[in-house]
């Protein structure tokens, strides 16, 4: 009772225009329209999401068998294949829930081999990369409190360029190279799972993360390369 993904075979179904779900979307509360377009895309390879309350619906499903620590390895592959396809901060945010849940709290480390970091929450990216790339970097200079941003914003290319030289140098590598140390004594940030009916009382978080960014030698290790980048292309334009 209440369990928004819930299928019950008692409400109608019907063939008829596509209609968009509303937020927060539940089995009982779609059209029979609706119902319908949902059960035939969970008959499908789900590569093509016609709604993302569709996509929803799922993961509040797949969140009911990890709380139940069950088949976790299917449940990071329809996940993963969910984010290669939706572009939606909201979306990255609460299946990144999941994801975490299953690799810090059952700590199942081994599955990360069937995860899609590209979309995932930035945090979680970096907890299990160990690599960044150059527009990632660029992309967390006000995250690490990197300021003078006038270059990123003006000349991008050649910033990215600059980072680039300087990334090949100091990394023999396109990429920033790092190793989060003593991930147990980080700041936690609060994560909570997107289906309603999992809520706790008073909303207490279902997953506490690590933060990287609370590794200051972390995020000063990024500003120093910022910075070189910043002092090339300065140079460069003088």
């Amino acid at each position: 009772m209440g369990e928004p993904s819930a299928i019950s075979v008692n409400l109608p179904v019907a063939e008829g225009e596509f209609q968009k779900l509303d937020y927060y979307p539940s089995y009982a509360g779609l059209t029979p329209e609706q119902r319908n377009g949902f059960l035939n895309w969970l008959s499908t390879d789900l590569t093509s999401i016609p709604d993302i309350g569709f996509a929803f619906l799922l993961l509040y499903c797949l969140e009911c068998h990890i709380l139940r620590n069950e088949h976790l390895e299917e449940c990071l592959k329809i996940i993963s294949k969910l984010q290669s396809q939706i572009s939606s901060g909201s979306f990255d945010y609460y299946s990144s829930t999941s994801i975490g849940y299953i690799l810090f709290v059952y700590k199942r480390l081994d599955l990360v081999k069937d995860i899609n970091l590209d979309g995932c929450n930035i945090k979680l990216q970096i907890l299990l990369s160990q690599k960044l790339s150059a527009d990632q970097l660029i992309a967390l200079a006000t995250e690490v409190d990197f300021r003078n941003q006038y270059y990123i914003k003006e000349y991008p290319k050649l910033f990215k360029k600059a980072l680039i030289e300087n990334l090949k140098i100091d990394f023999d590598s396109e990429y920033f190279k790092y190793k989060i140390s003593n991930i147990s004594k980080l700041k936690k940030d609060p994560y909570m799972f997107s289906n309603y009916s999992l809520r706790k009382d008073n909303n207490r978080p279902d997953l506490l993360l690590p933060d990287p960014f609370s590794d200051r030698k972390f995020c000063n290790n990024i500003c120093i390369e910022l910075q070189k980048a910043h002092d090339q292309v300065k140079a460069f334009l003088k």
